[in-house]
C-alpha cells in the first residue's frame, strides 16, 4: 500500500508542481503585458506634454492611473533624462532600466515598465510605470487551494485501489511466507499451500509446491549421499595416513639430499682450492721460465733454452686441459653438452691416444699396450673428438695412478646385440675402495681427498667421461681392487657398420700413422685467396702459405674477393667474416649464387655458440678461429683441397694471461719476415688505440666495435694473445652502447700496449 500510495503521490505532486509553475509563469506574463500596454497608452498621450515641456499636463495624464488599485508610481522623463512629471509614492528616482520584454519584476511583489515616447520618428522622452502584484497573490492562493483539493481527492482514490490490491496480491504472498517459515523451523517438507490465488500468484503457489516436492525427494537423496560420504571420509582418512607416512619418508630423503648437497658443496670448495693450486703451478712455470728467457737470453745455452720452451709448452698444455675440463663440466651442468656424429676410424683414434701418451708412460717407467679383442670396423659413426677425449681421460688417469707395471688398452665389439664398440683400460695401480666406485664419477670428487694433493688433477675427468659415454649411447663402468689395479670399461654406439672392412691387428697402419710420416705439409701449385681487412693477418697467413709452396693472392674485403675469384680462379678461399664494404657472409653467399663450388674456409675471431652454424649457413665449407694455428691451418687447407666436402673444424680461442712485465710476440721474430709483420702491427696498434679513444669519447660505438673486432683477431695473429680477451670485451661493450665499459676495457688495452716491446733481434 505504501508503494502504491507513494508512487501515486509522487506522480501527482510532480504534475501539480509543473502545472503550478506554468500557471504562475502565465499570470506573471499577463500582468507584465497589461502594464506594458498601459505604458504604451500613456506614451501615446504624453507626446504634446513632453514636446511643450508642460509639467502640469503631464501630471494630469499620470493622475489618470489612480483608478487602478495596483498602480504605485508613474514618471515622465525628457530626452535629457530629467523628470518632467510624477505620480504616486515616489520610492525610486534612479534612471529607468530597459528590458527585452518591456517589463521587469522586482522580487515577487512589484513589476515595472519603461516605454519610449515617440512622435513620428522623433523620441521625446520616456514613460516609467510601477505596480504591485497583490491581485496576482490572490489568484495564486486560490489556485493553491484548488490543487490541494485535487491532490487529496486523488490520494483517497489511490488508497482505496491499494487496499483492493493488497487483498488480491499481498494475502497469497503472506500465506507463502508463513508456509516457508514453518518449513524452515520444523523441516517439514510435507506442508503445501492452497492454490486459491489468481494469475501469476497461482503460478507462484504451484511452483512453490513443486519445489517442495523436489526438496523432499532431494532430502532423501542427501541422506543417502551423507552415508556414502562418511564411508569415503573413512577411506580418505586411511589414504591421508599413508600420505603422512610417505611425506615422512620424503622428509628423510630430503635430509639425505641436503646432506648430499652439503657434501657436494664441500667437494666444490675443495675443488676450488685444488684448482687454485693446479692453475698456479703451470702459470708459475710459464711466467718463471718466460722471465728467465726474457732477462737472461744471452747467458742461456741452446739446450737450456729448448728445455725452458718445452717446459713452458707443457705447462700451457696442462693449463688448457684444466680449463677445458672446467668448461666441459659447466656445459654439462647447463645442459649444453653437444656432440656430433660423423664417420671416423676408432682404430685411428685409439692409436693416436696411444702415440700421444706413450711418451708420458715411458717417463714413469710404465708399459702402454694396445690390443684388439675382436676385429674392429674400419669406420663407425660417432664423435671423434669426444671419443678421443674419453680415451685421453681414462688412459691419462691410469698413467697418473700407476707407479709401476703397465696399462693395457683392449678394444673390440660387444658379443651381444645391440653391438657396440667396447674399450677397456686396465692398470696395475693403487686401486679404488669398493665403497668409492660410484663416487669417483661425481664432479669435483675423488676416491680420497689426498689424491689431488698427491697426484694433482681436477676431479672432473671421470664425470666428463661418463657423460661422454652416455651421450654416445653407451655406459662407463669400473672394477677395482685396492693394491691390485682398476679396469674401466666404456661402450659407445657405432651406428651401421654393415659392409665396413675389418681391422684385426692393433699394429695395422692407419691414416694417422701415414700422416705422422709427413713432417711437412706442402701446398705447392695450389692457388689460395686470403680475404681479410687486417694487414697483419693477411701478411702472416700469406707467409705461412707461401712457405708451404702455395700460390697466394689477397683481398681486403668481400667485394674485392668476388672480383679476385673471377679473375684468378683460386682453388680455395680463406674468408674473414667481419669486414667493411662487404662482409664475409655476404661475399660467400654471392659467390655461391654465382655458381662457385670451391672450398671457402671461414676465418673469424668469433668462437661463440652459433657462430660456426652461421658461417655454414652462409655457404662456408670450413671454419677456423683466430688467432690462427699454423699447423691446423695447413692441415685444414690440405684436407679441404683433397676432399669434395671438407670436415668443418672449430678451434676454441683461449685468452692469454696478462703479464706484469714486458710483452713480446710469440711469433719467431728471429725470422725477419715474421719480425717485419710484428713491427708493422705494433706501429698500427698505437694508431688504432688512439683512434679508439677518440671514438669512445664521441660515443661512435659502431665504429669502435669494428676496430675492437679487428684487434681481437689481429692481436692474437701477431703473437699478442694478451689483447684478445679485452678486445672481445670491448667489442661487446661497444655493441651494447656501454660507454663506461668501453672506457674500462680500452684502458686495459692501452696498459697492455704500453708494455709491448718492439721485437728487435734477440730482444725477446
Amino acid at each position: 500500500m505504501l508503494l502504491a500510495c507513494g508512487s501515486a503521490a509522487l506522480a501527482l505532486l510532480l504534475a501539480c508542481v509543473g502545472f503550478a509553475w506554468h500557471s504562475v509563469d502565465t499570470l506573471c506574463d499577463a500582468k507584465g503585458k497589461q502594464l506594458r500596454d498601459r505604458a504604451q497608452i500613456i506614451a501615446f498621450q504624453a507626446g504634446p506634454a513632453l514636446a511643450l515641456r508642460d509639467a502640469e499636463r503631464g501630471e494630469q495624464l499620470l493622475a489618470s492611473l489612480q483608478t487602478d488599485a495596483t498602480m504605485e508610481e508613474a514618471r515622465l522623463y525628457g530626452n535629457d533624462r530629467k523628470i518632467l512629471a510624477t505620480w504616486g509614492e515616489q520610492q525610486s528616482f534612479t534612471a529607468p532600466v530597459y528590458t527585452p520584454n518591456g517589463y521587469r519584476y522586482i522580487g515577487l511583489s512589484q513589476v515595472e515598465v519603461v516605454h519610449n515616447v515617440v512622435v513620428g520618428s522623433q523620441q521625446l522622452g520616456t514613460v516609467y510605470l510601477r505596480a504591485n502584484t497583490s491581485d496576482l497573490i490572490e489568484r495564486f492562493v486560490e489556485f493553491a487551494w484548488i490543487v490541494g483539493y485535487v491532490f487529496v481527492l486523488a490520494m483517497l482514490v489511490v488508497l482505496v485501489l491499494a487496499m483492493r490490491l493488497q487483498r488480491a496480491i499481498s494475502r497469497p504472498i503472506l500465506e507463502l511466507t508463513k508456509a516457508a517459515e514453518q518449513i524452515s523451523i520444523n523441516a517439514d517438507y510435507a506442508i503445501r499451500v492452497d492454490g486459491n490465488a489468481q494469475a501469476e500468484l497461482k503460478t507462484l503457489q504451484d511452483a512453490f509446491n513443486h519445489m517442495l516436492d523436489r526438496v523432499q525427494t532431494s532430502e532423501a537423496a542427501i541422506q543417502t549421499a551423507q552415508n556414502q560420504l562418511e564411508d569415503r571420509v573413512i577411506a580418505r582418512t586411511q589414504e591421508l595416513s599413508k600420505e603422512v607416512r610417505r611425506r615422512q619418508e620424503a622428509q628423510v630423503a630430503l635430509e639425505s639430499a641436503k646432506e648430499a648437497a652439503e657434501t657436494a658443496n664441500q667437494a666444490k670448495t675443495e675443488f676450488l682450492a685444488n684448482m687454485s693450486h693446479e692453475i698456479r703451478t703451470p702459470l708459475n712455470g710459464i711466467m718463471g721460465f718466460t722471465e728467465v728467457l726474457m732477462n737472461e737470453l744471452s747467458d742461456i745455452s741452446a739446450e737450456d733454452r729448448q728445455d725452458y720452451l718445452t717446459t713452458i709448452h707443457r705447462s700451457g698444455s696442462h693449463l688448457v686441459e684444466l680449463i677445458n675440463d672446467i668448461l666441459d663440466v659447466s656445459k654439462i651442468e647447463a645442459g649444453r653438452f653437444e656432440l656430433e656424429r660423423i664417420t671416423c676410424s676408432p682404430h685411428q683414434i685409439i692409436s693416436d691416444v696411444v702415440s700421444v701418451l706413450r711418451v708420458q708412460a715411458k717417463e714413469k717407467g710404465l708399459q702402454l699396450e694396445y690390443e684388439l679383442a675382436t676385429a674392429l670396423p674400419q669406420m663407425i659413426e660417432s664423435d671423434p673428438s669426444r671419443l678421443r677425449q674419453l680415451l685421453m681421460n681414462l688412459v691419462g688417469n691410469a698413467i697418473k695412478f700407476t707407479k709401476q707395471g703397465s696399462i693395457r688398452i683392449v678394444a673390440g665389439m660387444t658379443k651381444h646385440a645391440p653391438y657396440q664398440l667396447q674399450i677397456e683400460v686396465a692398470d696395475t695401480g693403487m686401486g679404488i675402495p669398493f665403497e668409492k666406485l660410484e663416487e669417483i664419477f661425481n664432479p669435483f670428487s675423488q676416491a680420497d681427498t689426498s689424491v689431488t694433493r698427491r697426484f694433482g688433477g681436477t676431479g672432473l675427468g671421470l664425470a666428463i667421461s661418463r657423460k661422454i659415454t652416455e651421450s654416445l649411447g653407451g655406459r662407463l663402468t669400473v672394477q677395482s681392487e685396492v693394491g691390485t689395479g682398476s679396469l674401466f670399461r666404456a661402450t659407445v654406439d657405432t651406428g651401421s657398420v654393415a659392409g665396413q672392412p675389418l681391422i684385426e691387428c692393433a699394429d695395422a697402419p692407419t691414416p694417422a700413422d701415414e700422416a705422422a710420416q709427413k713432417c711437412d705439409i706442402r701446398l705447392a701449385g695450389h692457388r689460395i685467396l686470403i680475404v681479410d681487412d687486417g694487414d697483419t693477418n693477411r701478411k702472416l697467413i700469406q707467409l705461412v702459405l707461401r712457405r708451404a709452396g702455395a700460390d697466394v693472392s689477397t683481398a681486403n674485403d668481400g667485394l674485392e674477393a668476388i672480383h679476385a675469384t673471377d679473375r684468378n680462379q683460386p682453388e680455395l678461399i680463406l674468408m674473414d667474416m667481419q669486414m667493411p664494404v662487404m662482409d664475409g657472409y655476404s661475399a660467400t653467399r654471392e659467390l655461391r649464387a654465382n655458381g662457385h663450388t670451391l672450398p671457402i674456409i671461414a676465418l673469424t675471431a668469433h668462437a661463440m655458440k652459433g657462430d660456426k652454424e652461421k658461417c655454414l649457413e652462409a655457404g662456408c665449407s670450413g671454419y677456423l678461429t683466430k688467432p690462427v694455428d699454423s699447423t691446423l691451418l695447413l692441415t685444414t687447407i690440405s684436407q679441404a683441397l683433397e676432399a669434395t666436402t671438407a670436415q668443418v673444424m672449430a678451434l676454441p680461442t683461449q685468452p692469454a694471461a696478462l703479464a706484469t712485465d714486458a710483452i713480446c710476440s710469440s711469433l719467431p721474430t728471429d725470422d725477419h719476415e715474421f719480425r717485419e709483420i710484428v713491427v708493422e702491427f705494433v706501429d698500427r696498434l698505437h694508431e688504432k688505440l688512439a683512434e679508439m679513444r677518440a671514438i669512445q669519447v664521441n660515443h661512435a660505438f659502431q665504429r669502435l666495435a669494428l676496430l675492437a673486432h679487428w684487434l681481437k683477431g689481429a692481436g692474437g695473429t701477431a703473437g699478442f694473445g694478451q689483447l684478445t680477451a679485452p678486445a672481445a670485451a670491448l667489442e661487446v661493450a661497444a655493441l651494447e652502447d656501454d660507454s663506461a665499459g668501453c672506457g674500462t676495457h680500452l684502458s686495459t688495452l692501452e696498459q697492455i700496449a704500453s708494455r709491448i716491446v718492439v721485437p728487435l733481434p734477440s730482444s725477446c
